[in-house]
């Protein structure tokens, strides 16, 4: 399981931001998909119920898997995108040793969401790295099925700039209110549809977040999933 592909269809998403940040999305990731897709579907979920630790503040549930088999079919490849250093652009200083150490801690980690959770967690964009968390890149690999691809990634600036420090947040307003502040204050810069086995690697400052939340989105008895790596 987690056996790449031989060749990938790579594109480059690139000047975003007045930093000049880019993304990458390979698409046609893993070389059997439904593989890994079946193994999300049968592993247990981990809520915040029963394991708050493990899901902070996402509103959804979580698959969280102890397998080796992640670090050793991913992280050369992930490390030889991170090599290509005239891609990044974050001028955040992380200890090249904590690449070794996030590796060594990685796990099977999906996110699992429906709408209406989804809804609750809409349009309030967020990093996945800030002091004192330390990783440099991040990775979203879409395990939907053509049938079920709704929406995608949004990533965004916030006065022009992709990845400066979170801005205090209004959290006193009730949502709505909340999700209007967060429309009105950052500016989606690029959208990314979710494709199957599409896989995107990112800084972990830039802010994003799943795409704007359309009425009835993953209702229909099925939900968003998503593995995810943290670098």
């Amino acid at each position: 399981m987690f056996e790449l592909n031989k060749e990938f269809d790579i594109t480059l998403v690139s000047g975003i931001g007045i930093e000049d940040r880019n993304i990458l999305i390979i698409d046609d990731f893993y070389k059997n998909p439904d593989e890994v897709r079946q193994y999300c579907i049968d592993s247990p979920l981990k809520t915040a119920e029963t394991h708050p630790d493990l899901i902070a503040k996402f509103p959804g549930a979580r698959v969280w898997e102890n397998d080796p088999r992640v670090r050793r079919k991913l992280e050369p490849q992930f490390a030889h995108w991170r090599d290509q250093k005239h891609l990044w652009k974050s001028r955040r200083q992380v200890p090249e040793h904590l690449w070794n150490w996030n590796w060594g801690d990685q796990e099977f980690m999906c996110n699992v969401t429906d709408g209406p959770q989804l809804a609750l967690h809409d349009c309030i964009p967020h990093q996945d790295s800030c002091p004192p968390y330390q990783n440099t890149h991040a990775s979203v690999i879409y395990l939907n099925t053509p049938e079920e691809c709704q929406g995608g990634t949004s990533f965004y600036s916030y006065e022009g700039y992709c990845g400066c420090d979170m801005p205090m947040l209004p959290l006193h307003l009730p949502l709505k209110e909340l999700q209007e502040w967060a429309k009105k204050n950052f500016k989606v810069e690029v959208d990314i549809e979710m494709k199957y086995n599409r896989c995107l690697m990112y800084e972990t400052d830039v802010f994003h977040s799943q795409s704007w939340y359309v009425e009835g989105q993953y209702t229909q008895g099925y939900n968003r999933m998503n593995q995810i790596l943290f670098m």
